[in-house]
């Protein structure tokens, strides 16, 4: 028989105005819009490639910036267009102009300042719960947000949210996508893209071009407003309450008259007062309780004649 092709699942992509809109919103965290901006204008950063950047990479002015490419490991120095130059000045002045060090660090607990440890961490669930609120999938009711119906979401809200048999939910990959459906629109050679782009075949597409291309075309610009990077500072989002929650829990696990275990039921971590954890069964805290021994069942089998025990 013939082998079926699995059908390959396409991830949604950010139309202009939508992305407009994202960095517009108030309701968007800042490390994100910052994240998306340069993975969408500068040569469809990776997520690793930004967590992994740092300071010393961008040029004077923050005219250029030397792209990781942990992927290929082949580092790539591409223009920053001027128009995102104003967000990345009032990123590194919000964060006292370092010289060196991550430029998206740790933000939080005793790690923060630090490089971030997961590389590969995509964003996902936070770039759709902004993106959400940002379009207005999201409202804020009584304090509190939450989503619209998802029988109530439009077409475009299906295709942005909704994993279906041959679609994938927007997610950080889908700026890597947009650049590159970006070049195409502005009718930008498919040679002049990879190098763009830093496929890992860049190198021998690069022979048939004339000039080195390090400058993203103006037609490939989504509309952005660079008035809007006077707001990041406003927009930075402090410790959560989940945050909060996970220090106090850390603080439990040291106390004495509690006891972590992994519950099989709930597939995760709990805690249990010591008291009923004696009483469960499952353990003795006190070393004079002793386990109930259980009753064995006695081997009733007789041994076949002139067999050895």
């Amino acid at each position: 028989m013939p082998k079926i092709r699995e059908v390959k699942k396409q991830r949604a992509i950010l139309t202009d105005p939508e992305i407009a809109a994202f960095l517009g919103s108030r309701e968007v965290d800042a490390e994100l819009k910052m994240l998306a901006l340069l993975s969408r204008t500068i040569g469809g950063m990776r997520a690793g490639d930004l967590n992994s950047i740092q300071w010393e990479a961008f040029g004077a002015e923050f005219a250029t910036c030397r792209v990781p490419r942990r992927k290929t490991g082949t580092p790539q120095t591409l223009d920053v267009p001027a128009e995102v130059r104003p967000f990345i000045e009032a990123w590194h002045a919000l964060f006292g102009k370092p010289t060196a060090g991550p430029v998206f660090p740790v933000r939080h607990g005793k790690r923060a300042g630090e490089g971030k440890t997961r590389a590969n961490q995509s964003y996902a669930k936070r770039l759709r719960r902004d993106l959400k609120r940002a379009l207005g999938v999201s409202m804020k009711v009584d304090g509190k947000w939450k989503d619209k119906p998802t029988a109530e979401y439009t077409q475009r809200e299906r295709e942005l949210f909704v994993e279906t048999d041959t679609t994938r939910p927007v997610d950080f990959h889908s700026f890597r996508r947009g650049y590159a459906t970006a070049l195409a629109r502005a009718n930008v050679n498919a040679q002049t893209a990879q190098i763009l782009a830093g496929h890992a075949d860049a190198a021998t597409h690069q022979r048939y071009v004339a000039a080195t291309t390090t400058a993203l075309p103006v037609a490939a610009l989504p509309p952005i407003d660079s008035g809007l990077a006077r707001t990041l500072p406003n927009q930075l989002r402090r410790a959560s309450k989940l945050r909060k929650q996970l220090r106090e829990a850390t603080q439990e696990f040291c106390a004495p008259s509690t006891i972590r275990t992994y519950d099989p039921k709930l597939r995760r971590l709990v805690l249990y007062p010591a008291e009923l954890w004696a009483l469960s069964g499952r353990g003795f805290t006190d070393p004079g309780v002793r386990r109930p021994e259980t009753k064995q069942k006695k081997n009733t089998r007789t041994p076949p004649t002139g067999a050895t025990c």
